[in-house]
């Protein structure tokens, strides 16, 4: 149903091949196509939606099988493309696919194998985002090692400098209680 949508929102004219007369009533309400009430697998059905003048079909039952079939038949009766719907990884296999390739089949999508890359892509993002998360905890770290030592250098710049300050005092202590010595006066300095 929501492919039909999408396909006829791009402006093609669209054919739906359901054995669910129910369904396609439902969809024949919603949507501006055309339905034929049949099996897509029989030539007579096929010929009648017209395949031989389609640029594209596209066969999505749940059942692959159905698909295959209908998308083997489909080219055969001269439809341009052919895309199917597959449940199981065997199908997806290079081998097979190369098989599909020479019955006629123009590509495959199995929405089991869409869903399991969504997820698994999802999960690499958030290992990929975890990962990050480290990397950047490590740096905040680095950081505040960084920081620290920063802290303890400018400590260390300031007791050198206050010490350099008490030795020349020291040094002008001593200078000025010589001096007096030689005077004999005694002088008494608080800091």
């Amino acid at each position: 149903m929501h492919l039909a949508e999408a396909l006829e929102h791009g402006d093609h004219n669209i054919t739906i091949v359901d054995p669910h007369e129910e369904l396609l009533k439902m969809i024949e309400s919603q949507a501006d196509l055309m339905t034929i009430i049949g099996d897509s697998t029989s030539i007579k059905v096929l010929q009648q939606a017209n395949v031989k003048k389609a640029d594209l079909v596209i066969a999505v039952l749940h059942d692959e099988h159905i698909n295959l079939l209908t998308g083997i038949l489909a080219k055969k009766l001269g439809a341009k493309k052919v895309i199917v719907r597959v449940n199981t990884m065997e199908n997806l296999s290079k081998e097979n696919w190369r098989i599909y390739q020479d019955l006629g089949i123009d590509g495959i999508v199995s929405p089991e194998d869409i869903a399991a890359q969504e997820i698994i892509n999802l999960l690499k993002k958030n290992e990929e985002v975890e990962e990050q998360k480290r990397q950047l905890e490590g740096k905040m770290n680095e950081i505040k090692n960084l920081q620290e030592k920063v802290e303890k250098q400018q400590q260390l710049n300031l007791l050198l400098q206050l010490f350099k300050k008490v030795i020349t005092l020291e040094k002008k202590f001593k200078l000025i209680i010589e001096h007096h010595k030689k005077e004999e006066f005694v002088y008494v300095l608080e800091l």
